[in-house]
């Protein structure tokens, strides 16, 4: 897989929105066809994640911030995908936030080819 590097598109003190957008836009392009994305709207769940994503058969939930720490429903929720088999991530608006999901894929695609039984 080849590492795509993306500029920012919005400037720093965002919204969340803004940030997911860019990350909706990032996964799309370095993972092509091998993802979906979960697009929802009125779930009445607190704490859950920004992002649900399937990717090569791993359920992924993805917590975004720019600025605000985890709440504590946040935290239980990903907690929970933890304990169904899933993988929760916490990426924070910064600088290095496609590095940390680049490497968090290649880490997902070396367990599912490794050991697909465990995952």
């Amino acid at each position: 897989m080849k590492k795509i590097k993306i500029k920012t598109l919005f400037p720093k003190n965002r919204l969340e929105r803004d940030f997911k957008k860019e990350v909706v836009y990032f996964l799309k392009s370095y993972c092509k066809e091998n993802i979906v994305i979960v697009n929802y709207v009125n779930i009445r769940y607190r704490g859950i994640s920004d992002l649900l994503v399937c990717y090569k058969g791993c359920f992924l939930a993805i917590e975004l911030k720019t600025g605000s720490k985890l709440t504590s429903s946040q935290e239980l929720f990903l907690e929970d995908v933890k304990k169904a088999g899933g993988w929760g991530l916490v990426l924070y608006d910064g600088d290095d936030w496609e590095d940390v999901l680049t490497d968090f894929i290649h880490q997902l695609w070396w367990i599912r080819t490794k050991s697909p039984s465990k995952v």
